[in-house]
């Protein structure tokens, strides 16, 4: 997910292989992508947007969506703590039943 300067959201396709799962995969470049001064990249695996909570109702992508538009985290670390505070939130716990993998960044 990309968060531009201006509060627009961009979806990002995935593309290529999973990491990880062949032992010598082959990768080709997927969308290019240019970041302008303050947009905020969100990457992250599934396990953020299937995180449970008890009642079996699904944090989803578009719940993602929100979190991220209505953010106003400028620090990547910040956003990081508030997605995963979240789906503390979300689940009730802190263990989730998933992996959780997220990178962000920031252009300055």
């Amino acid at each position: 997910l990309l968060r531009r300067a201006d509060g627009t959201l961009q979806t990002l396709d995935p593309t290529g292989r999973i990491l990880g799962v062949l032992p010598d995969p082959t990768h080709t470049a997927g969308e290019e992508l240019t970041l302008a001064s303050g947009d905020m990249l969100l990457l992250y695996t599934d396990g953020a947007t299937e995180a449970f909570a008890p009642d079996g109702a699904m944090f989803g992508e578009e719940r993602l969506h929100q979190l991220l538009m209505s953010s106003r985290a400028e620090d990547p670390a910040a956003l990081l703590d508030e997605v995963r505070d979240a789906l503390t939130a979300w689940t009730g716990k802190a263990e989730f039943g998933d992996d959780l993998t997220m990178v962000a960044v920031r252009k300055e």
